[in-house]
This record gives structure tokens, sequence and C-alpha cells, in this order.
């Protein structure tokens, strides 16, 4: 399978979107709810801190972040940075 990554940053309103989609495999149910927590990961050797800290960075910034999945076809996360 050949990855393909997509990147699209977008204004709306006051807003700053940027997507981050790929079409990975997915998330899987039962690491979904703690995907944004500290030390969880699904991943073998990983270590759960790399969208912790991106959620905390997005946050102290005044944004959010969010995620859509599908199994087998994709992941698309999306964060909206307010303009400052």
């Amino acid at each position: 399978m050949r990855w393909l990554l997509t990147i699209t940053l977008k204004k709306k309103g006051a807003d700053n979107l940027l997507d981050v989609s790929d079409n990975g495999p997915g998330i899987a149910e039962d690491i979904r709810e703690n995907l944004f927590k500290e030390f969880e990961t699904g991943k073998t050797g990983g270590m759960g801190i790399g969208l912790y800290t991106c959620s905390s960075i997005v946050g102290a910034h005044g944004g959010d972040i969010s995620y859509e999945t599908e199994l087998g076809l994709r992941t698309t996360f999306h964060v909206r940075f307010p303009d400052r």
C-alpha cells in the first residue's frame, strides 16, 4: 500500500483550520477513548505523548483538535487555531 498524507490549511472567519489526513488503517475503537491522554498508546514501542502534546499545545493557544476515522480507509485530524 502506498501511504498518502494530505495537509490543508484554510481560513474560516477568525479561525485557522488545519486538516491532516492519511489513507492508513484508521484508529481502532478500543483506543479512541484514550487517544489524547498522556502515556496512552496503541503502538508497540510508542510512548503515548505525541497526540497528547499536540492537544496540549493547541489548547494552550485557544484552539482544539478532533478527528474522524474510518477503519481500513482513513483518518483525518482537524485542528482549529483562532486568530490572535
